[in-house]
Order: structure tokens, then sequence, then C-alpha cells
């Protein structure tokens, strides 16, 4: 084989190799698991129901099939209190919550499933995940009809990512109220922690924490909410 030859073909390969890794990450919307979730009845009750679910966060819906029969019934958000499950790719129980969200640009809440991933006395962590599709060119590929005999050929990497947000909880006597602040700069976090900002810059500093890594915000929550606990405790 020429030289050509194999630089042809390593170029292949190779572009062939990365389209197959942008496309094998896990998705947990993609699959039904074996969890359980509570769900609100025609008579304002909580029920409980176990078996195999499958959520979608775009449409805010979940899917469950029974055991027994396989038949599959979808409910909404607002039929849905929280629901579970046991994540086998990463060994963990993941648990969410419906929660209402006001939608941007819009004066109105909607019930809407969040991720806890920090379950904090003072401030918790929620996470919606999402997918992210980008298109790039890392090489150039053969072909007869460009100039010199290469062009770019873009490829579409599809990756995991994620929406964060801070949950806040305020209760007055019997009054609770809730808010739900979207995080999606490295200055919006800082600034609600902003009480403790320089205690949480050193620590992410020394344990080479980065925003909006999944383990990494939960390292950076857990964090604050020890900090402030040890306030009150002096």
């Amino acid at each position: 084989m020429n030289t050509l030859l194999k630089t042809i073909f390593l170029t292949c390969a190779t572009s062939l190799l990365l389209a197959q890794v942008a496309f094998a990450q896990y998705f947990a919307e993609e699959l039904f698991h074996n969890g359980s979730a509570i769900l609100k009845t025609e008579e304002g009750k909580d029920e409980k129901v176990t078996g195999e679910i499958k959520y979608n966060l775009g449409e805010n819906t979940l899917m469950l099939r029974s055991p027994t029969t396989g038949l599959v019934k979808t409910l909404g958000s607002r039929k849905v209190l929280s629901f579970q499950f046991m994540d086998q790719n990463f060994n963990k129980t993941r648990v969410f919550y419906t929660l209402p969200y006001q939608i941007q640009y819009e004066n109105r809440e909607v019930p809407t499933f969040f991720e806890l991933l920090v379950e904090g006395k003072y401030v918790s962590l929620l996470c919606r995940e999402k997918l992210v599709t980008t298109t790039v060119s890392p090489v150039g590929m053969y072909s007869p009809m460009m100039m010199g005999g290469f062009m770019a050929m873009p490829i579409t990497q599809t990756r995991v990512g994620a929406d964060y947000f801070l949950l806040f909880i305020t209760q007055k006597g019997n009054d609770v109220s809730i808010r739900i602040k979207p995080v999606d700069k490295k200055e919006e976090v800082l600034e609600s922690l902003k009480d403790r900002r320089l205690s949480i810059e050193r620590y992410m500093e020394e344990n080479k924490l980065r925003f909006f890594d999944r383990d990494d915000m939960v390292a950076i929550i857990s964090q604050y909410n020890v900090l402030k606990n040890k306030q009150d405790d002096e």
C-alpha cells in the first residue's frame, strides 16, 4: 500500500472511530429501569407503584410498564410527585421530584421533573440531563473533487450534558416557599454562595474541581452546606 493510500485509510478509520465514540455515551432516558413512583390520585391521595419506568425530561412525562402484561401507561408531570430507579450503568439510585418551575418569559409555573443531586439544609442541587449535539471537523478526508484531494468531513458528536439549578427552601411557620435558580455560568454559582465564596474557591482549587462537572458540582454544593452548618454550630 503506497503512502497516499495509507493516509486515506488511516484518516477514514480515525473518523469512523470518532463517530462511533460520539454516539456511545449512555443516556438514561432512552431505557426502561426498575424503579418506583409516587403518583397523585384523583382523590388527592399518594399512591406508590413499582415496576419498569422510563422518563422524558423534555416532555415531563413518565412511562410505566406493567411487569405482568407489558402494557405501558404514560403520565404527565401533574400526576407524578416523584420517582426513582436504580441506574445499573452507574450502580446508584437516582431520585427525581416534580417541582413548580416558572417558564422563561412566561408568568406561569409548570410541574417539572428535576433530579435531586444534593439535598442540603441551606441549598440543594438539582439537575436536568440533556443530549448536546455538536458538529466538528477534526480531520481532513480525501476527495478527488476538492482541490488538493482533501476536504473537511464534519462529524456530528452527541454527548450527555446537563442543566443545573439551585433550590432554596424557606419556611415561616406553616408556610413553605421554594425558589429554583438556574445556573449556567461560574459567576452565577459563586454569587449564590457569596457568603462562603472565598472558602468555596479555595476548596475548588485545592481539590481541582470544575464547575458544571456533575460530580464536582455535587462536591461544591455539599461543601457549602458543611461550611454553613459549621457556622450554626459555633
